[in-house]
């Protein structure tokens, strides 16, 4: 019986991590692909193109934002020919908005509020700086969860790309034109894209690696990507899905359905080049509570053929091995320590359990060495990025104050 239980262990882990090496292989061939197009990509010719499409960049902020006057300052600063900031004031408190305002020189404007998109929390006041005209704008609601937040600046927002991005989030002066990019190479179908966020610190290059790599892969088959991005959608499908309510993946699941009711097509782009960090490292555990939340929250999607490639193979593959990898993991410790103890631990067990998951790991780090070479997180990137993140002002490019990615 134990031999038994301990080959199912060992079939469960090789199959996890075999999908695994298959996503950091299609990854590879994403990431390999990418850089040696990177330098034709034409991101002179988008900056100066009116035929590129403008972005509204929703940036919510609240009490827990650190310099919620830098990351604007900053988003003001990007390069790209058209676009908007719509700050979303979610809670940030009369002390700090009047800080925004003095410093922004925001005065109070009337206007219509849209209602695209039903929202729960009051909108007290819109405001747009005077000296920028609604280049900047800024909304006060009353404080409420992040997807009610967005549907506020989504209701607001005027173009047809809309970016979501944090105050924690180190751009690259180029982000929205990086980000932009698959929108203008295939107009017709793509509705979403997102790249990957570095996270700092040497311990966080793993989790960067296998997330990056495994959002390149499944962005290979048109899958949206699953970790955590900076990314942009169109307007008018995110409004056609019903807005950002109950979190991503039943958003694009609402997309595929809403979308494909009005036979259109649809493709989720991967921005494969670093255009984002983070001036923070991630809370892993918050981070893995939230995504189970998320996933729990959109069960009933697994296993629909209506949402598409996340419903049919993703988010099945997700709630087997996300859910079921703690148990499975702990009755293989067992397995491993009663073996040890009564002398009947077998090679492969050893091998399946240890070897093949660490080779996995080495084989991420190993292509995301080979194909990204010194772009890595590290403390030295991206503390270059967070001097232009906080000494970027609203006239000036941040370009000169960041070690070059």
């Amino acid at each position: 019986m134990l031999v038994g239980l301990a080959r199912a262990v060992v079939a469960y882990f090789l199959v996890l991590h075999t999908g695994r090496v298959v996503l950091i292989l299609l990854g590879s061939v994403a990431l390999a692909r990418g850089s040696r197009r990177a330098r034709f990509a034409g991101l002179a010719e988008l900056q100066s193109s009116s035929l590129t499409r403008p972005v509204s960049l929703l940036l919510p902020v609240d009490t827990g934002a650190r310099d919620a006057p830098g990351a604007i300052r900053t988003a003001l600063a990007l390069r790209y020919p058209e676009f908007e900031v719509v700050v979303i004031d979610n809670g940030l408190g009369d002390d700090a908005f009047g800080r925004l305002r003095a410093e922004f020189d925001l005065v109070e404007v009337r206007c219509a509020m849209p209602r695209d998109i039903p929202v729960r929390g009051r909108v007290h006041s819109v405001h747009i700086a005077r000296r920028l005209g609604q280049r900047l704008v800024v909304v006060r609601t009353e404080a409420s969860d992040l997807e009610d937040t967005l549907n506020a600046g989504l209701n607001l927002a005027r173009y047809p790309l809309v970016a979501v991005s944090d105050p924690g989030y180190v751009l690259d002066p180029q982000a929205l034109l990086w980000l932009a990019k698959p929108f203008m190479d295939d107009p017709l179908r793509v509705v979403g894209t997102a790249a990957a966020i570095e996270r700092p610190g040497r311990t966080a290059r793993m989790a960067n690696s296998l997330s990056r790599l495994g959002d390149a892969g499944r962005a290979r088959f048109g899958c949206p990507a699953l970790g955590n991005c900076f990314r942009a959608f169109s307007r008018d499908a995110v409004v056609s899905a019903g807005g950002f309510a109950d979190g991503e993946i039943a958003l694009v699941s609402r997309m595929y359905r809403a979308l494909r009711a009005q036979r259109r097509p649809l493709r989720f782009g991967f921005v494969t080049e670093f255009v984002v960090g983070s001036a923070e490292p991630e809370n892993l555990s918050a981070r893995v509570r939230r995504w189970h939340r998320t996933l729990l929250r959109n069960r009933f999607l697994a296993g629909n053929p209506k949402a598409g490639l996340l419903g049919l193979v993703v988010l099945p593959g997700w709630l087997v091995f996300g859910y079921l990898a703690p148990v499975v993991l702990l009755a293989g410790l067992a397995l491993l320590a009663g073996g040890a103890l009564t002398g009947g631990l077998v090679w492969w067990f050893v091998a399946a359990g240890l070897a093949y998951p660490g080779s996995v790991i080495v084989l991420a780090l190993l292509m995301d060495a080979l194909l990204l070479p010194g772009r890595h997180t590290d403390e030295d990137a991206v503390g270059g990025m967070v001097l232009g993140h906080h000494g970027a002002g609203a006239d000036e490019r941040p370009g000169s104050h960041q070690k070059s990615l």
